[in-house]
């Protein structure tokens, strides 16, 4: 797979994180990030198929602005930054991005949790641009050790001030799929 392809799909991946932090969950921002249907699999929930853009813009939507509150709660959700990122080839034009990272709540942005998910992300012949399809969670003890790892931008890497270990280890709550 050639350097320029993987830019183009990490470039999607990076301005979904840019999109996902500022919030700007609605769906002429998703439109540019995700593709319909996509699938969700979280270890506590049913499989999830989101069969369009409004569904997929409700589920990060709820996400975001529900899960993670309820999470963090007292404390509020800051930003996450990245501890480790990865990839395979799946194809010509089908990567899958492995992603462990780190978030940051309040007092103080202090680092709390680690998490772990990957992106099927794909490029799509109708649009031609890259494309997230699917989310699959992973426990963050289980961080793919054979795929390719990928160099942090400095802006997204977690500085590792409190070791991985000491935090603790989310996956995704029940209740997502309903």
């Amino acid at each position: 797979m050639s350097a320029m392809i993987l830019s183009d799909a990490f470039n999607t991946f990076y301005r979904y994180i840019d999109t996902f932090h500022a919030n700007q969950i609605d769906k002429e921002s998703f439109d540019r990030l995700f593709h319909a249907p996509f699938t969700v699999f979280t270890i506590n929930n049913d499989t999830l198929t989101l069969q369009n853009l409004d569904d997929v813009v409700a589920f990060y939507d709820k996400v975001r602005n529900t899960v993670y509150p309820a999470i963090c709660a007292p404390n509020e959700f800051q930003f996450f930054r990245l501890n480790q990122l990865a990839y395979t080839a799946l194809s010509s034009s089908t990567i899958q991005i492995a992603l462990q990272y780190v978030w940051h709540t309040t007092p103080g942005e202090t680092p709390r949790f680690v998490e772990a998910f990957s992106y099927l992300v794909k490029h799509i012949e109708d649009v031609d641009g890259w494309r997230m399809c699917g989310l699959i969670e992973m426990h963050s003890d289980y961080f793919p050790d054979n795929w390719t790892p990928i160099s942090i931008p400095d802006n997204w890497q977690y500085s590792d001030s409190l070791p991985i270990d000491r935090l603790k280890a989310l996956v995704a709550p029940a209740g997502l799929d309903g």
